[in-house]
């Protein structure tokens, strides 16, 4: 990651004044006056004046080593930013002004950001947003003891524990439990019965057959345009047609070709056809061959299923056959999340059995079953929007801090909420890290929140790391050698 240099930037959050560079500067001359070797000074007066010259961000190499000197027992914290020669004093200013406010601002959030208060990413704290915020998180701590209550009931209910709890897994049983209900009176062994899929693979390619003959006969059923008597091409388009049907002087394709261009001429639209049972070539055709596949592949299936498959009638088969289709895929993932716990797989498979058979009063309509499943939904979704609008105001995403059992995003809740005084320090926080990340200062933030690096060293680990850093392309711009500074520092 690179981070540019610019003499302006807008931040999220205002910065304390900074220091005057002159001050600073005069301070830290004071200190490594002695480090500037008089008599190497004497000896290479050209090395002397390179040393001691004032740079454009108010340091000299001599300042600079120095303080780099005094900061080597100083806990280390990688800067990253292009150029460092191109530094004004204002940018340099700014930076040690960020590296300051790190090591203010982290002592008074007073430890909440190690707990649950730390998740916040705000940067701009305000009165509205803190009470916001602190509804947002009782309606989560509220929707959290709401769903743990109605999934105990669910639980209750339907005979079926969700697996560890979580959201998730509740989440997952209400969604199997209404993909039961949505079939309820269904022949069970469409669900049940290890050959249940391929069955219903079959079933749902007769009803397809089935609509399919069923759109061509409606097809068929169409009217003439109310003009179509008064049209002066229609004894033409008669002609043609009685031509094209009966005398055999088009191939079967040509005459549907011809017919259809007439027809489309009748109605003045080039894609659309006005359709008559008298015309529709290929609509006839398609009703006889769907009628001879439908008898020749699926009759003995329309009398096993004839609930589906009345005869060609389609009667909503297809939209009856993806409910037994969820419903059976949701019952196999089920029991196969239960490989592992033989007994309970074994228990689940025969309440599912028991409701789809109708021998259970308490998943009939309205029944128990129905109930909790109802009430379970309406939980999950409040639970959901909770989660999404504290999500939203905290401006992070909390799913990994509340997707266990719901009785862990209540605590959770209570945790943030119990550190709502200090909410302000930690947008505050938040602040100063933004600014000394856009700055290539993000580990020194990153360190100072660990407990790397302590907070009252923050800015003296910036001044030790910001200095050799810069000394050290200095040097290098400068062609001196890199030890140079080194027996100056000795004899100071």
């Amino acid at each position: 990651m690179s981070f540019s240099n610019t003499e302006e930037e807008v931040l999220p959050a205002e910065l304390p004044e900074v220091v005057p560079a002159e001050a600073a500067t005069a301070d830290i001359s004071e200190d490594s006056a002695s480090s500037v070797p008089a008599e190497d000074a004497a000896e290479d007066p050209v090395t002397r004046k390179k040393f001691n010259l004032t740079r454009k961000n108010g340091l000299s190499l001599a300042i600079a080593l120095a303080t780099a000197t005094r900061g080597e027992n100083l806990p280390a914290a990688d800067l990253v930013w292009e150029n460092p020669l191109a530094d004004s004093l204002s940018m340099r200013e700014r930076k040690l002004s960020v590296a300051e406010d790190l090591g203010t601002r982290f002592p008074k959030t007073q430890g909440a950001l190690s707990r649950a208060s730390g998740v916040i990413a705000t940067f701009k704290w305000t009165e509205q947003w803190q009470k916001r915020a602190e509804n947002a998180t009782k309606k989560l701590a509220d929707a959290a003891v709401a769903l743990g209550e109605a999934s105990a009931d669910f639980a209750v209910a339907t005979g079926l524990i969700p697996p560890g709890g979580t959201v998730r897994s509740i989440a997952d049983l209400q969604k199997l439990v209404g993909a039961l209900l949505a079939v309820r009176g269904e022949d069970a062994s469409l669900v049940l019965e290890e050959t249940a899929e391929a069955t219903l693979a079959s079933l749902r390619e007769a009803a397809s057959l089935a609509e399919n003959c069923a759109r061509h006969r409606s097809l068929l059923s169409l009217p003439y345009p109310e003009n179509a008597s008064e049209n002066k091409s229609l004894e033409t388009w008669l002609k043609l047609w009685n031509e094209s049907a009966f005398s055999g002087a088009f191939p079967r394709w040509m005459k549907r070709r011809k017919v259809v261009s007439s027809l489309r001429k009748l109605a003045g639209c080039p894609t659309q056809s006005p359709l008559d049972p008298r015309v529709d070539l290929g609509n006839l055709i398609a009703v006889r061959v769907c009628k001879a596949e439908f008898a020749e592949k699926f009759s003995d299936l329309a009398k096993a299923f004839p609930q589906l498959l009345p005869g060609m009638e389609p009667c909503g088969a297809l939209v009856r056959i993806g409910a037994l289709e969820k419903a059976r895929r949701a019952v196999v993932t089920a029991l196969e999340k239960l490989e592992s716990v033989p007994e309970k797989r074994e228990a689940w498979a025969v309440v599912f059995g028991r409701w789809l058979r109708g021998n259970d009063a308490a998943f009939a309509e309205s029944g128990a079953v129905e109930k909790a499943f109802e009430k379970t939904g309406e939980a999950l979704s409040v639970f959901g929007t909770a989660k999404a609008e504290l999500a939203e105001i905290l401006g992070v995403e909390i799913s990994e801090n509340i997707g266990e059992p719901p009785e862990t995003a209540s605590a959770f809740a209570e945790a943030l909420l119990a550190d709502k005084a200090l909410w302000r320090d930690v947008c505050s926080w938040n602040s100063a890290a933004l600014a000394a990340e856009r700055r290539g200062m993000g580990a020194l933030a990153g360190a100072v929140r660990a407990g790397t690096i302590d907070a009252s060293d923050a800015k003296k680990v910036f001044e030790a790391e910001y200095c050799r850093r810069w000394a050290e392309a200095v040097l290098a711009e400068e062609g001196l050698p890199a030890d140079a500074w080194k027996s100056m520092s000795a004899e100071s």
